[in-house]
């Protein structure tokens, strides 16, 4: 009995090695998937501080061109008036009828730049005064203005693809109507069906694209939310086929 008990020590003793050897890999396994992670959280972080840079840079870009055409619309304005009273006091000194309508010829042209430039103008400062109540560019895209790559259209809601994409995959999915849903903190309870569809389509367009391995979903609100277009729309980002 003492020899059995030995050799049943022994065996015991030399399978714990075993064991011990096993848990190892397990271990660097869980350590490579924490590091992923961190590294994927990482590479997340830096491709949102670049899309909120290119974007911030966008704006910057839009408001400097209406600054430069509130200057071009002053300019041609004085323009206008100029050629009215130059060519207002060639009529009074000549009375000529002929010479009257010549002379005139040319004034119109810049009256109707000035209107029309005034009217964007107009238009684009009262956008930028109550943007929650002004068309944005995803109206022009739901109405064809503006070409788009469309995924998925049904009669509620829009997917195109995101010309500035974050991933491989990058799909916006925003409603028809507007509805004064211009972003996710303006919802009321008459927009909880049209909300739970923009998800359902979502999970649509990932498997249409196949996104079988997983995908995000992300929603921008306010402009510490980084929400450029106050139309509230949902980012569908993915690894891609």
């Amino acid at each position: 009995m003492s020899i059995s008990s030995q050799m049943m020590g022994a065996l015991s003793d030399s399978q714990m090695p075993g064991r011990k050897r096993a848990a190892a890999p397990s271990e660097d396994v869980e350590d490579k998937l924490v590091e992923r992670r961190q590294k994927r959280m990482i590479k997340n972080r830096e491709s949102a501080a670049r899309s909120r840079a290119r974007k911030q840079a966008y704006t910057n870009e839009l408001e400097n061109k209406v600054s430069r055409l509130e200057e071009e619309n002053e300019r041609l304005k004085k323009q206008k008036h100029e050629h009215r009273g130059r060519w207002g006091g060639v009529v009074n000194k000549h009375e000529r009828r002929s010479h009257r309508r010549a002379k005139l010829s040319s004034p119109p042209s810049h009256g109707g730049v000035v209107v029309v430039v005034f009217l964007l103008l107009r238009g684009g400062s009262r956008s930028r005064r109550r943007p929650s109540d002004a068309p944005t560019i995803f109206d022009k895209i739901i109405s064809k203005e503006i070409p788009s790559k469309v995924v998925y259209e049904d009669d509620k809601v829009l997917a195109f693809r995101d010309i500035s994409p974050q991933a491989p995959t990058h799909i916006i999915i925003i409603p028809k109507v507007k509805d004064g849903l211009t972003g996710l903190s303006k919802a009321e309870e008459r927009h909880v069906e049209i909300l739970g569809y923009l998800l359902y389509v979502a999970k649509l367009v990932a498997k249409q694209e196949g996104l079988d391995d997983g995908f995000r979903v992300i929603i921008n609100d306010g402009p510490k939310g980084c929400q450029s277009v106050y139309h509230l729309h949902i980012h569908l980002l993915g690894a891609g086929r």
